[in-house]
């Protein structure tokens, strides 16, 4: 580079960048005199690794000794249950439940037979036996 950067102390770079954050611009805000001093700071910045967080599990003891109380309560529980007893109905044929059974039954439906046609549209069908004559 042609220019010398100079360091800068953490104090005027926090200043710098928390500038435009601040609520109203105090008397005392401090301007870049030149571009180069700008140039800098964002050179600093863009230089700087952003530190990296890592959320942090349980220890891997804990996951174990909480798996363990889990399966101890699991054998706990079964062994208080007792031995599953064999149901004496289980292979039994299923056999139906509902004693009476389906039963047929006609309806007329409307226009089926003569006597079921409203009399509004019997000229209808005598103009048809007419034709068909």
């Amino acid at each position: 580079m042609s220019w010398f950067l100079q360091p800068l102390s953490e104090d005027f770079v926090l200043d710098a960048l928390s500038q435009d954050f601040a609520g109203p611009p105090a008397a005392s805000s401090l301007q870049f005199e030149d571009a180069k001093l700008s140039a800098a700071v964002s050179e600093v910045v863009s230089q700087t690794s952003a530190p990296t967080t890592h959320s942090a599990g349980p220890p891997p003891d804990t996951v174990q000794s909480d798996d363990k109380k889990l399966d101890d309560a699991l054998d706990q529980l079964s062994d208080s249950l007792g031995q599953r007893q064999p149901d004496p109905d289980e292979n039994k044929p299923i056999e139906d439940k509902v004693k009476e059974k389906a039963e047929a039954e006609h309806r007329d439906k409307l226009g089926e037979r003569d006597d079921t046609i409203p009399p509004e549209y019997r000229h209808l069908l005598d103009k048809d036996e007419e034709k068909n004559d």
